[in-house]
């Protein structure tokens, strides 16, 4: 079912597995991984980490941190000169990699873009939007995300979290909390953001960005070594 495309028929015959205990939890999700049902693969882990040792649920990094539409990725990051981590972890917490992912607040695609913003990324980069359903589009649709995260990385200097938080709430708050609230300090400042919803995003890519290095690494690294204010 995989082979031929079928995923929704898939998913639902590794659940009917997994429901008659003939697929534990780490299989599953690795069948998800493989047939490209990453959403399915993050949630499930998400539910039911509590009943993985510690040891399997490292082995499964790599399968709920997808490494999906990787060239795309690398191409635009290179292009707009931003560390790859930024949108692959932007991405995982946008939309868990579900290119028809769709929110309440009519945000789009893999890196979850509204349409009026999409359009004016689009007009300066010289690109066409003919309808929101092109935000469907990976290609585009990575395009414009990184795009917009060079421009945000820029302004703040590439300084962890003020352009994390701004692509979630936008620049007028967060430059209002940087001037209200920052006081050197970057951990105290991410507390004392005061959209609970951005609060926990900005920990949500710290996090995905750390795993995503370590995974795309050759190099081991230690979590000391970091500096999280131009991360």
């Amino acid at each position: 079912l995989i082979l031929l495309g079928e995923k929704k028929s898939a998913k639902a015959r590794l659940e009917s597995l997994l429901a008659n205990n003939s697929l534990d939890h780490s299989s599953l999700i690795q069948a998800y991984y493989q047939g490209e049902l990453y959403k399915e693969a993050i949630f499930h882990f998400g539910r039911n980490s509590s009943q993985l040792k510690p040891q399997e649920q490292l082995k499964l990094l790599p399968f709920i941190y997808p490494l999906a539409h990787l060239s795309t990725f690398e191409l635009f990051a290179n292009k707009y000169s931003i560390p790859i981590e930024l949108p692959l972890s932007i991405t995982r917490q946008e939309s868990a990699f579900d290119p028809d992912a769709r929110s309440w607040a009519d945000a789009f695609g893999l890196m979850q873009l509204i349409p009026e913003r999409a359009n004016q990324l689009a007009r300066e980069l010289d690109l066409k939007i003919e309808h929101f359903s092109d935000l469907y589009e990976p290609s585009l649709n990575i395009q414009l995300g990184t795009y917009l995260l060079s421009k945000l990385y820029k302004q703040y200097k590439g300084e962890f979290p003020f352009n994390i938080a701004s692509y979630n709430a936008g620049e007028r708050p967060v430059n209002n909390w940087r001037t209200n609230r920052f006081r050197g300090d970057v951990l105290e400042f991410i507390e004392s953001i005061p959209y609970q919803e951005t609060q926990n995003y900005v920990k949500l890519i710290l996090r995905n960005k750390v795993i995503y290095r370590k995974l795309m690494s050759e190099k081991s690294f230690q979590l000391k070594d970091l500096d999280i204010t131009n991360f």
